[in-house]
């Protein structure tokens, strides 16, 4: 499967330009609010119109100067965040009108919807209509699937249960999933690839691993979990660089080459969430320990990366 996506969209705050080439796998999608992330899934799903650009799924033109079929021909899925689904129907009509398989009761025990199939959305909790929805962009087999905030609306141990039998079913599919959320953690867990969209522009891609351990942009450094940037003369490196470094991996110990002042240590369920001031900076660790204000400490960092201003 091959899926060819350049997209040129102006907007009031910035003009999407995204250009990228995608084939069978899972892309999890990490920007901050209103980077274009959700516009992105809408323009290529046909949701939302284009200036200009072109969307080819498998030779075959979804969008280009000449060409932009309707969402229904696109063969791609997309979760709407009011999930869309139709009144009038029960939740197995619902899952019904647009399947595509025969495993339609498989799909359905899945998702736990064996006692709900009688019900009509309206009875149907947030969680529960996330659920069939996304049942039923299952059950019509796209080649696109297109999720934005997909487990936004489930509390947390329907959570788990939803993640593991989607992260199990998604990495056997054929086709492309773009994953939009905020959660890195989650992201990590379903995607093999990655990419960082900011103000409407792809900054970085590319497999998982490289971009949560070894982030090239300071945005990307900030998404995939380095609270801490860190001028680099404070580790006596340039003027011009910045350390990055995540707060776990601050380690606050007698014979720290660092010396700190606590400046705040707030409690937490696992560690304490330690606020140090050193040399101006502001920095932030995690420890279990408790420690005074105005104490004084020393620390080291480990694991941290040195970035370009």
């Amino acid at each position: 499967m091959n899926l060819r996506i350049n997209i040129k969209k102006r907007t009031p705050k910035f003009s999407i330009d995204i250009n990228t080439v995608k084939n069978t796998g899972i892309v999890g999608i990490l920007g901050a609010s209103g980077s274009g992330k959700s516009l992105f899934l809408k323009c290529l799903a046909g949701l939302e119109s284009m200036d200009s650009g072109e969307i080819i799924l498998d030779s075959k033109v979804l969008y280009n100067a000449k060409i932009n079929l309707p969402p229904q021909q696109r063969n791609i899925a997309y979760l709407f965040q009011n999930y869309g689904l139709f009144p009038n129907m029960t939740v197995a009509k619902n899952i019904q009108i647009c399947a595509k398989t025969k495993d339609i009761n498989q799909i359905i025990a899945m998702f736990r919807l064996e006692h709900l199939l009688n019900i009509y959305p309206e009875k149907l909790s947030g969680g529960e209509q996330q659920r069939v929805a996304i049942a039923r962009i299952l059950a019509s087999k796209p080649k696109v699937i297109l999720l934005d905030e997909p487990f936004s609306a489930l509390d947390a141990r329907l959570r788990k249960d939803i993640e593991f039998d989607m992260i199990r079913l998604l990495s056997n599919f054929a086709g492309i999933v773009f994953i939009v959320s905020h959660d890195k953690d989650e992201l990590y867990r379903f995607s093999q690839d990655i990419m960082i969209i900011h103000n409407g522009n792809v900054i970085e891609q590319g497999k998982k691993d490289k971009i949560y351990k070894h982030p090239i942009h300071l945005q990307t450094a900030r998404l995939v979990g380095y609270d801490n940037i860190i001028n680099a003369q404070m580790l006596n490196k340039k003027s011009n660089q910045c350390i990055c470094v995540k707060s776990e991996d601050i380690k606050i110990n007698e014979d720290g080459k660092n010396k700190a002042v606590v400046i705040e240590c707030i409690e937490d369920i696992d560690n304490n969430i330690v606020y140090l001031q050193c040399n101006g900076e502001v920095i932030r660790a995690k420890d279990k320990r408790h420690y005074l204000k105005k104490q004084q400490v020393k620390f080291d960092l480990e694991n941290y990366i040195v970035n370009d201003v």
